[in-house]
C-alpha cells in the first residue's frame, strides 16, 4: 500500500523537487547531495528514496516536468507565439516558481546533461503532439530541434524572474522567435507526411 498523501501543503515530492531547483539557483549541480535536498525539503532519505531512485532521477523527474506541454500544440494549430491563445497559455501556466526552475535549468549552474534532459522533453512534446516517437526522428529534425532549443535557452537566460511575464511577451515578438516556431513545426509535420 502507498503512502497517504499530506493535505496540508505540497507533497513530499513537490518539496523535493523545489528544494532541487532552490539549490540548483545557489551552486553547481556537481555540489547538491541528497542530505542537502532532504534537509532543504524538510523530509527524511526515506521519503526522497521513496519518490526516487536517486539525484539523477530526481533530476530527470523534476526538469523533464518543467515544459509547458501545450506550447507545441498551440504552434501545431498554426498560431503564432503572438496569438492571444499563446499569451493566455503562458500567463496561466508559468509561475515565479516554474521559471525560477527554468532558468537554473539553462543557468550557469547547470550542466550539459540537464539542459539536454529539458531539449528531451520539449522535443517529446512535439512528438506527442504530431502522435510520433522518437524512432520517427530523423537526423534534420533532430539538428533543427537542437539548433532552435539551443537559441531559445539562449533567450530564455536573459529573463528576469521579477519581469517574466513583462519579457517574455517580448522575446515571443521577436521575429527570430516567431520563425523558430514555424520552423519547428514544419519539422515535425514533415516527420508525419
Amino acid at each position: 500500500m502507498g503512502r497517504p498523501k499530506r493535505t496540508d501543503g505540497p507533497s513530499a515530492d513537490e518539496r523535493i523537487e523545489a528544494a532541487f531547483f532552490a539549490a540548483l539557483r545557489e551552486m553547481p549541480f556537481q555540489r547538491i547531495t541528497i542530505s542537502g535536498i532532504v534537509e532543504r525539503a524538510g523530509v527524511n532519505r526515506n521519503s526522497f528514496y521513496y519518490h526516487y531512485a536517486d539525484l539523477d532521477d530526481l533530476s530527470r523527474s523534476a526538469v523533464g516536468a518543467l515544459f509547458v506541454h501545450e506550447v507545441p500544440q498551440l504552434l501545431a494549430r498554426g498560431l503564432l507565439p503572438t496569438s492571444d491563445e499563446f499569451e493566455e497559455l503562458l500567463s496561466t501556466t508559468l509561475s515565479p516558481d516554474r521559471v525560477g526552475a527554468l532558468l537554473a535549468v539553462i543557468g550557469g549552474n547547470s550542466t550539459p546533461e540537464l539542459r539536454a534532459i529539458l531539449r528531451d522533453a520539449v522535443v517529446d512534446a512535439w512528438l506527442d503532439t504530431f502522435e510520433l516517437t522518437r524512432a520517427d526522428l530523423d537526423a534534420e529534425t533532430t539538428a533543427t530541434a537542437r539548433f532552435v532549443l539551443g537559441g531559445m535557452f539562449e533567450l530564455l537566460s536573459s529573463v528576469h524572474v521579477e519581469r517574466y511575464l513583462e519579457e517574455l511577451n517580448e522575446l515571443r515578438r521577436l521575429p527570430a522567435v516567431q520563425v523558430a516556431a514555424q520552423t519547428m513545426r514544419a519539422s515535425f509535420e514533415r516527420l508525419r507526411g
